[in-house]
């Protein structure tokens, strides 16, 4: 009766050591990276920035970043090594050079490996971003009204962050700080089309819609 019941639990302890043994790594133990937004909305002409925290132990530990366009085509990539020693978790921060990067969807993955059994083996499992760029937003000319003495006043709608802006009278283009401006000296009887444009990260915006004046006083 004694070796009956040993021998079932001798074969529970094989199986419980062949099922450990076959699992090199348990899931918990990958090291991880969870970004810190799903999305992440900007304009053109600024580099974007894609924080990461990364939870990592036991083993030494390499981060793989890479940022595509809707084709599927890598447009920027980054790698960076942790060793063993590094805290367990920390801020990776990866700085996306968009400066001349097209309005777009765009999507950055992010995949972990670690060093084990003498060979570096991939982590199942990647995150990622979604990132859209979106195209400099134009103003709406609100008014464009002839004063008297020969002047055209305008006046359009503020653009958020915009550093300055762009009016043009006719033929002629006049820099603005502010979203309003008076052109002076302009030919009376002469009719002049009106339109502006917005300036942000050293990109321009599209034109807006004109309004024709004629210089009548």
């Amino acid at each position: 009766m004694i070796k009956k019941r040993i021998i079932p639990f001798v074969l529970i302890i094989a199986v419980l050591i062949a099922v450990y043994s076959s699992v090199s790594v348990n899931a918990e133990d990958y090291p991880v990276a969870v970004p810190y937004t799903s999305h992440i909305t900007s304009t053109v002409g600024k580099n974007i920035e894609v924080k990461l925290k990364l939870f990592h132990e036991y083993y030494d530990e390499r981060i793989f970043v890479d940022v595509y366009d809707s084709k599927g085509k890598s447009v920027a990539s980054a790698t960076d090594y942790f060793d063993e020693d590094d805290a367990d978790e920390q801020i990776y921060t990866f700085t996306w050079l968009a400066k001349k990067a097209p309005a777009g969807e765009y999507t950055l993955l992010a995949t972990m490996s670690y060093y084990y059994d003498g060979e570096w083996q991939l982590c199942p499992e990647d995150v990622s971003v979604a990132i859209t760029l979106k195209n400099v937003p134009a103003p709406k000319l609100k008014s464009a009204k002839n004063v008297k003495g020969g002047k055209i006043t305008a006046k359009w709608s503020k653009v958020n962050k915009a550093s300055k802006y762009q009016l043009k009278i006719g033929s002629k283009t006049y820099s603005v700080k502010k979203n309003s401006y008076t052109a002076k000296k302009l030919k009376k009887g002469k009719t002049y089309a009106v339109k502006v444009r917005a300036c942000m990260n050293n990109r321009w915006s599209k034109w807006s819609s004109s309004k024709k004046v004629k210089v009548s006083k």
